[in-house]
Order: structure tokens, then sequence, then C-alpha cells
């Protein structure tokens, strides 16, 4: 009974460390950003990017969502248009959301970014910025030990 209890006990254990160990995780270095970045626009997981997203980026979203609900009618269809959804809906648009549907845009800088390969990454500091094979420049900051996307300035 003991032995019984004892290898339960290692079971669980077992199956809590290869759960873990199978996790996704957020990117640890520059270049692993980018990569993931690339891979989450190659399968059309915008959620992914936006897990990626600094905390700096999620905020400019959130402000710029508050911006858009003090649109004037035209403002609101003409916007709500190029992205292909309803002014009513855009009117009352969550950063999140509001992120969603640039990432599924064709004005997304982003994903014409990732789709060549890295040209050079430069790190200074707890900034970091990666050029592209096509010259285009992606900003990442360092929140703790891992790397997100800054688009804050966008």
């Amino acid at each position: 009974m003991h032995i019984l209890r004892q290898s339960r006990f290692f079971c669980a254990v077992f199956a809590v460390f290869i759960s873990w160990s199978c996790a996704p995780r957020a990117p640890l270095t520059p270049g692993d950003a980018f990569m993931k970045i690339r891979a989450a626009f190659g399968s059309s997981d915008y959620e992914a990017v936006y897990g990626i997203l600094s905390s700096g980026s999620r905020e400019k979203l959130k402000k710029t969502a508050g911006m858009v609900s003090g649109m004037n009618d035209a403002q609101l269809s003409y916007s709500a248009g190029i992205y292909g959804t309803t002014p009513e809906r855009f009117k009352n648009i969550s950063g999140r959301d509001l992120f969603l549907l640039y990432a599924r845009s064709d004005r997304n800088d982003v994903r014409a970014a990732v789709k060549y390969n890295i040209y050079s990454i430069t790190v200074s500091g707890k900034f970091a910025s990666i050029v592209s094979e096509n010259g285009m420049k992606l900003l990442l900051v360092q929140e703790g030990p891992y790397w997100k996307l800054d688009i804050s300035d966008f």
C-alpha cells in the first residue's frame, strides 16, 4: 500500500513537471521574440502576438481605443471601413480588440517585418531593435526576464 501511494505521488509530480516544461514560454531574447511573433503571424494567432506586447503598448492601445469613442460619425465610419468592422463596434472597441483588428489588416507593419529574416539585433540595456532583411525595424523592451514587442510609438 505504501508503494502504491509513493508511485501515485511520483506520477503526479511527473505530470506537473511535464505540463510545466511543455507550456509555451515568453521570449527570453530579442531573437526569440522575433521568431515567436513570426510564428504567431504565420498561424494567424493574433492573440499570441498580443501576448508578446509590452505593457506600454497595451496602455497606448487602451488610450487609443478611448480616443476612438470620441470620434464623430464620419470618422467612425471611415475608420471602421478601413478595418472591416461596423462603426458601432468600432466606437466601443477595447485596446485588445483594436490590436486584433490591426493585426488582421493589410496595414500591419509588424507582419511585414517578420516575413523576412533578421538582419541585425542591437541591444542597449532593456531596449532592443531588430532590423529585418527588408529594412524594417521592430522595437522591443525587456520586462522582467522577457522581451516584449513595443508598438507604443506607432
